[in-house]
């Protein structure tokens, strides 16, 4: 079971990026010193459209063994996520693990999002339901991915076919960038990009920024 983790708020991120600069080892006993020494740094993000759906996985071992997940289980066909599993085993999913080396475990992470998955959002009114990609791990680790890992003819799509939405944040002053998170924000609630693509009207749920330079750093603006 490769578990997605829970996406930060925007002052843990600040917490983390400032921590992290200043920490400068540990001392004799083996606790960490932390000592600001320097200006905090300008970091890139990326900002991707947030789904409301029900988070998925498909998880391929270096056995060559293939898991379909939910969020907190491995599931069965007895026990899946709104049809998630039986969806992708009628699927040729040989695409997804192309780009990567047969040695390595790869978790293709994404939402499943359509109608009677959610409510009150314009994806949840997508008559067939889709799968759309917006994290790769390989071997525990985040990578980089294209916006080409997708097979639209199968109903599996890429956050990145969609608008993004890059920043720059200066943490030694993070405060200067929250009315354009904000900005950004209200403009995917008042009209869901993904949804707008496919031609349904309504809102949205919010953005996940990724830092560009360093992966682990994510935090959602809703």
């Amino acid at each position: 079971m490769k578990k997605f983790p829970s996406i930060d708020q925007y002052r843990n991120v600040i917490k983390q990026v400032k921590l992290k600069h200043d920490y400068q080892g540990k001392d004799e006993e083996g606790n960490p010193v932390y000592k600001h020494l320097s200006d905090y740094p300008k970091l890139d993000f990326l900002g991707t459209v947030k789904l409301h759906g029900t988070n998925a996985a498909i998880v391929k071992y270096v056995n060559g063994e293939i898991d379909f997940q939910s969020r907190e289980r491995v599931l069965t066909l007895e026990q899946d996520n709104a049809g998630f599993m039986l969806s992708m085993k009628s699927k040729n999913l040989d695409f997804l693990w192309e780009k990567f080396n047969p040695e390595n475990h790869v978790a293709i992470y994404g939402e499943w999002c359509g109608k009677g998955i959610q409510k009150g959002v314009a994806i949840s009114e997508l008559p067939v339901k889709k799968f759309v990609i917006f994290g790769v791990k390989v071997d525990d680790s985040w990578v980089h991915f294209s916006s080409n890992l997708c097979d639209n003819t199968q109903d599996i799509y890429n956050v990145l076919q969609f608008p993004t939405y890059k920043v720059e944040i200066d943490f030694q002053n993070p405060e200067l960038i929250q009315n354009k998170l904000i900005d950004l924000t209200i403009q995917v609630e008042e009209e869901c990009p993904v949804g707008k693509a496919f031609g349904i009207s309504g809102i949205g749920e919010g953005i996940v920024f990724t830092c560009v330079n360093d992966l682990d750093l994510k935090f959602k603006s809703k």
